[in-house]
């Protein structure tokens, strides 16, 4: 699963985690991966350099570093 937001208006988010902030525990795919076909309805948009480094295509992250955990409710 994976999850992002666009914002047209200045906002604050606010995630509510179970665990503390793990960052080898983080995977990510380019905002703008064309096999995602992602319509964020925006047309300059401002992106962290994070977000700018993640890899494109969901199929070359490496098997190993895919998630394995099921859903919980």
């Amino acid at each position: 699963m994976s999850h992002g937001f666009a914002a047209v208006t200045d906002l604050t988010l606010t995630y509510l985690v179970d665990s503390y902030y793990n960052p080898a525990d983080e995977l990510g795919v380019a905002w703008d991966d064309p096999d995602l076909g992602a319509d964020w309805a925006v047309s300059d948009p401002v992106v962290s350099a994070r977000d700018r480094g993640e890899p494109a295509a969901p199929r070359r992250i490496p098997d190993y570093l895919r998630p394995r955990h099921g859903l919980r409710a």
